[in-house]
């Protein structure tokens, strides 16, 4: 996984406010599904407080070098490959902690 650097990824208890698939990357106008696309194939918003669950959330990635670094705006990056998994395999209101 792949953590923020600047935002640091906040940590603490929190649920899965959303899914979405194929997540449109609105700082760059980059629909979902466009390999260009950061976020990947995959996106579980996190419900952190007075984000709505879009601003942090675990995702994918085009960048599978980026893993295991602190790269992100806060988000937890993984291999679409094992996001893909989680999406598949958790429901919105999953409890989810994050610590150091």
């Amino acid at each position: 996984m792949a953590t923020g650097k600047g935002n640091l990824t906040p940590e603490g208890d929190f649920a899965i406010a959303n899914k979405i698939k194929n997540p449109w990357y609105l700082k760059s106008n980059i629909p979902g599904g466009d390999k260009r696309n950061p976020f990947g194939t995959r996106w579980l918003g996190l419900a952190v407080p007075n984000t709505g669950g879009y601003r942090y959330g675990i995702h994918g990635t085009n960048r599978p070098w980026s893993i295991g670094q602190s790269v992100s705006s806060g988000c937890i990056r993984m291999q679409n490959k094992d996001v893909e998994w989680l999406y598949r395999h958790i429901t919105v209101g999953t409890k989810v902690t994050i610590r150091k």
